[in-house]
C-alpha cells in the first residue's frame, strides 16, 4: 500500500471506504501509523522473555520465546481503528491465532473474560467471545517486516474489531477470568469493551448510557470519589466521568503529525502563557477555598449541656430528629482511605489514592464497606468520627453484592458500634438519612425518604443489587459504603449507587439492604467466606434467533451448555449439550436441557438466575423447571456452595 501523494486521492479513498461500511462514524483514513512514543519502549531479550497463560484453566501454561515461535502460524488481512479518530485499512498480520494458543491449555467452563499482560504491568480487559474470532493473533509482523518496538514488537495482541488500545502492545500473557476487570486505560475512565462502531465507545461520556429506571436497572455510579487533596485518584471503574488526557490508540503513547509540530508548540506555549495568566488572576482575587473539609469532632469545643438544650428547644420536630440521629451516629461512620500502585502514561509506577465511607458494626473493630471502595487496595486506612485513624485489614468480601469487611485494632478503645436494622419491614415514603464523605467532606449528612423497593439494580456483567432501596437523600461520590439510617438510628441499607447523567446527585440513589449485608458480615466474621449457592451449570440465553435455529420448544430460557461435573445440577439429573454447534463466530454446546424457571420464577439471563440464587443458601431447594425435547418436566435441586467469590 502506497503512501498518499495527493489529498484529493486520500479524500476519494476515504470516501470510497466509507461508501463500502470500513471506516467507523467520526474516523479518518490514513495510510500512515503516526505514533511518537514517550517513555521507554521495554527491552526485548529472548532469553528472559515468557508468555503466560493462567486463572480459569485446569493447568497455568508458561512459553518461551522459542516456543511460541513454533506454533502454527497465520496471516490475517484487516483494518485498524485508533481511538485518536484514525483508520488505516488492509493490515496484513502474521502470528499466532488466539485459538491456536488457547488450545494449549483446558479452559473452564466459568472463564467468559480474558485480562491481557503486557510489559510494565499494563492490561486489557476483553469478553473471551471476542477473542474467539477468527482473526485475533498475536501478531510479530505487519505488511511483510518484523514488527518493530514503537508498534509493540516483538509481538502484539490484534484484535481488529475493537479499538487499537485493546490491540495490546508488548503482550505476554493473559488470564482467563469468570468476570469482568477492567484493564488500565478502562480504569482511567475509556469504555469498558471499545467498539469503534458504537457512540461513545472512544472516550469517557459526559451523560450517563443507562436506560431510563425500571425494575432492572442497569445504571451505576461507583462512588468512591477522588480526594481534593490529593494530585491524583484511584478511578472509579464503571462510571463515565470525564478523563481528558488523549492518548494514542496504544499504550503509552501519543499520536503525533510531525508536520504541525512547530504550529502545535506555538498553540500549546500561547495556552500556557494565557493559563498561566488566569491561575495569577484567581489566586490574587478569587475567593480562596478552604484548607481543610474535615467535620469538627463532636464535644470539640461545644458550649454548655445548658446551651445545647437551649438550642435543641428551639429546633422543630424534624429538626429534632435529624439532629438526633447525627449525634447518634457519626461517630461510628468512618471514612475509608485506600491506597494502591497503577501506571502512568508512561508505564511508571504511580501511588495512588481512594477514598469512601463505611460504619462499624461491631465494638471489637469491624467495619462495613462497599468492595469498590476498597477493591485492589494495597493498604487501607480508617478515620472515624472523632478524627482517629486506625490502619485497615480487609477481611473479605461478596462482590457479586458489593460488600466488604475490613476491620481496625481499636486497641482498648471503646468503639461505638451502629445498630443494624430490617430492611424487610421498610415501607415508601419512610424518612431516611444518609451520611458519608462525599468529595471528601467528612460526616455530611443528608436526608430524604424512601422513592421505591424491590428494584434489581444491575451494576456490572457480573454484579447487581437485588432488593434495592431507592431513595432521594442526596448521594454523591465519597458516599459509597456509608449507611442509610432510618429515623430510629438503625441502618438499613448501604448507599452504593447513584443514576446520574452528570456525574453528580439526580435524586435516584440506591442502598444495599442491610439484611443482605449482615448475613455477609455474619458469614465472614464466623467463617472467614461468604457462603454463596450454586447450581452448577453453564448456559446461553435463548433468543429468538437461537430458538429457532435449534427448533427450541421456548423462545425465552436459557440452554445448558455444560453441567459442572459432581455438582448439583448433575447429580439431580439436569443434562448439558452433547454435540458442538457453530453460531457466528462462537461454538455453543447443543442439545441440552432448556431451563425456563426457578422457584416458578422465570429466568432468561445469568442475572435472573443469580437473583434467584441470591435469595438463597446452601443446601436450600430449589425447584427447577426445563424443556427436555418438546417436554416441560420439575426437577428438584439441592443447592451447592460456590468456590469463587
Amino acid at each position: 500500500m502506497a503512501l498518499f501523494s495527493d489529498l484529493g486521492d486520500r479524500r476519494e479513498l476515504e470516501k470510497k471506504a466509507k461508501a463500502e461500511g470500513r471506516l467507523p462514524p467520526g474516523q479518518s483514513l490514513t495510510l500512515k501509523w503516526p505514533v511518537l512514543h514517550y517513555g521507554t519502549i521495554p527491552v526485548f531479550d529472548p532469553a528472559k522473555w515468557d508468555f503466560q497463560i493462567s486463572g480459569e484453566v485446569e493447568e497455568p501454561k508458561r512459553l518461551t520465546w522459542t516456543e511460541f515461535r513454533a506454533l502454527p502460524q497465520s496471516e490475517v488481512t484487516s483494518d485498524f481503528h485508533c481511538v485518536t479518530r484514525w483508520s488505516r485499512l488492509d493490515n496484513r498480520w502474521k502470528g499466532v491465532l488466539f485459538t491456536d494458543v488457547l488450545k494449549l491449555v483446558k479452559v473452564k467452563p466459568a472463564a467468559r473474560f480474558a485480562s491481557v499482560l503486557a510489559e510494565e504491568g499494563y492490561t486489557a480487559n476483553i469478553p473471551l467471545e471476542d477473542l474467539l474470532r477468527p482473526n485475533v493473533l498475536f501478531a510479530f509482523e505487519h505488511d511483510g517486516q518484523p514488527l518493530t518496538a514503537e508498534h509493540g514488537g516483538p509481538m502484539r495482541l490484534i484484535v481488529p474489531h475493537l479499538y487499537g488500545w485493546k490491540s495490546v502492545k508488548w503482550v505476554r500473557g493473559f488470564v482467563l477470568l469468570d468476570h469482568d476487570r477492567l484493564g488500565f486505560w478502562e480504569r482511567n475512565g475509556y469504555h469498558a469493551y471499545g467498539d469503534p462502531w458504537k457512540k461513545n465507545s472512544a472516550t469517557p461520556q459526559k451523560k450517563s448510557t443507562a436506560p431510563a429506571p425500571s425494575n432492572r436497572l442497569a445504571a451505576r455510579s461507583k462512588l468512591s470519589p477522588p480526594n481534593s487533596a490529593a494530585p491524583r485518584r484511584r478511578s472509579e471503574p464503571l462510571h463515565d466521568f470525564s478523563y481528558t488526557m488523549e492518548r494514542d490508540c496504544t499504550q503509552g503513547t501519543y499520536s503525533m503529525n510531525k508536520a504541525n509540530s512547530s504550529n502545535r508548540a506555538r498553540i500549546i506555549l500561547a495556552a500556557l502563557v494565557l493559563l498561566f495568566g488566569a491561575y495569577w488572576a484567581g489566586a490574587r482575587f478569587s475567593p480562596r477555598q478552604p484548607t481543610r473539609v474535615e467535620a469538627v469532632p463532636l464535644g470539640s469545643g461545644s458550649p454548655a449541656s445548658s446551651a445545647v438544650a437551649q438550642r435543641d428547644a428551639a429546633l422543630t420536630e424534624d429538626e429534632s430528629i435529624n439532629v438526633r440521629i447525627y449525634r447518634q451516629v457519626s461517630p461510628a461512620v468512618a471514612n475509608v482511605l485506600t491506597k494502591a500502585t497503577e501506571y502512568d502514561f508512561f508505564m511508571e509506577a504511580v501511588p495512588v489514592e481512594g477514598a469512601g465511607s463505611g460504619f462499624v458494626i461491631d465494638p471489637r473493630g469491624y467495619i462495613l464497606t462497599n468492595y469498590h471502595v476498597v477493591e485492589g487496595a494495597q493498604s487501607i486506612e480508617v478515620v472515624l468520627g472523632d478524627q482517629s485513624k486506625y490502619p485497615a485489614k480487609f477481611v473479605g468480601a461478596d462482590q457479586r453484592n458489593d460488600v466488604a469487611l475490613v476491620k481496625i485494632d481499636p486497641k482498648g478503645k471503646h468503639l461505638v458500634a451502629l445498630t443494624l436494622g430490617d430492611s424487610a419491614a421498610l415501607q415508601v415514603g419512610q424518612k431516611v438519612l444518609a451520611i458519608g464523605n462525599p468529595f471528601g467532606f467528612q460526616s455530611t449528612l443528608t436526608t430524604g425518604v424512601v422513592s421505591a423497593l424491590g428494584r434489581t439494580v444491575q451494576t456490572s456483567q457480573t454484579t447487581f443489587i437485588d432488593e434495592a432501596i431507592q431513595t432521594d437523600a442526596a448521594i454523591n461520590r465519597g458516599n459509597s459504603g456509608g449507611p442509610l439510617i432510618n429515623t430510629h438510628g438503625e441502618v438499613i441499607g448501604i448507599n452504593s449507587a447513584i443514576f446520574t447523567p452528570s456525574g453528580t446527585t439526580a435524586g435516584i440513589g440506591f442502598a444495599i439492604p442491610i439484611n443482605t449485608a449482615k448475613s455477609i458480615a455474619n458469614d465472614l466474621i464466623t467463617d472467614g467466606k461468604v457462603h454463596r449457592a450454586m447450581l452448577g451449570v453453564e448456559t446461553i440465553p435463548v433468543s429468538g434467533w437461537l430458538g429457532e435455529a435449534l427448533d427450541l420448544p421456548v423462545q425465552e430460557g436459557l440452554l445448558v451448555e455444560v453441567v459442572t461435573k459432581g455438582g448439583p445440577a448433575a447429580a439431580s439429573g439436569i443434562r448439558g449439550g452433547d454435540r458442538v454447534a457453530q453460531a457466528g463466530m462462537r461454538k455453543i454446546h447443543i442439545g441440552g436441557d432448556v431451563i425456563v424457571a426457578l422457584d416458578g420464577q422465570k429466568v432468561a439471563s445469568s442475572l435472573d438466575v443469580n437473583v434467584v440464587l441470591n435469595r438463597k443458601r446452601p443446601g436450600d431447594t430449589v425447584k427447577v423447571s426445563l424443556y427436555r425435547g418438546g417436554k416441560k418436566i420439575d426437577i428438584p435441586v439441592k443447592l451447592g456452595e460456590s468456590n469463587g467469590n
